[in-house]
């Protein structure tokens, strides 16, 4: 079984961790680490690239988990809906979420994603503060319903209603 980088490592007192690799080493190691994070993040803006990036990480996951607030359910967030809600727009196989919050360096939208009606991912977004809080996409024929999400990086998670395509609606691509 070949060994896994561990950017954490145990001190065994003679500058080396505990199989075999140099401080040196290990410092050049983290900073390749956080290269190709860094270079990761910013080859995952693409909607296709995000779904791959995002489940390999577990990321949206693990932000949903600290809780999805709502328009209806705020939560200790209640006079910040306008801003944080994504609002989510369908024209015929096209879908663009946007938010409504002015981003700086300290407060901005770090993700924005769609899940169909089964829960799965179908496009998501990758941002910086500088970037424009939107992700416009294409909507598969398979998915009939759509919600929108946002991840802020002071606000938390937040999620639009529900989109649900007419029954009688076909894609026109």
């Amino acid at each position: 079984e070949p060994r896994r980088l561990r950017v954490e490592s145990k001190n065994t007192g003679k500058g080396v961790c505990a199989w075999g690799v140099s401080r040196q080493r290990q410092s050049r190691m983290r900073q390749l680490v956080v290269v190709l994070l860094i270079l990761g993040v910013r080859a995952y803006k693409e909607a296709g690239q995000f779904i791959h990036w995002a489940e390999a990480t577990g990321i949206v996951t693990s932000q949903e988990a600290a809780g999805v607030f709502t328009r209806e359910t705020p939560g200790k967030w209640r006079g910040q809906e306008d801003k944080h809600t994504p609002v989510l727009e369908v024209d015929n196989s096209v879908a663009t979420i946007r938010v409504k919050e002015d981003m700086d360096d300290t407060h901005f939208t770090d993700l924005i994603y769609a899940r169909d009606q089964v829960g799965e991912l179908v496009a998501g977004r990758v941002l910086s503060p500088t970037d424009k809080s939107e992700l416009i996409f294409a909507i598969e024929e398979s998915v009939t319903k759509l919600t929108a999400f946002q991840s802020d990086n002071v606000h938390g998670v937040w999620k639009s209603e529900t989109w649900a395509r007419p029954p009688s609606q076909k894609i026109e691509l």
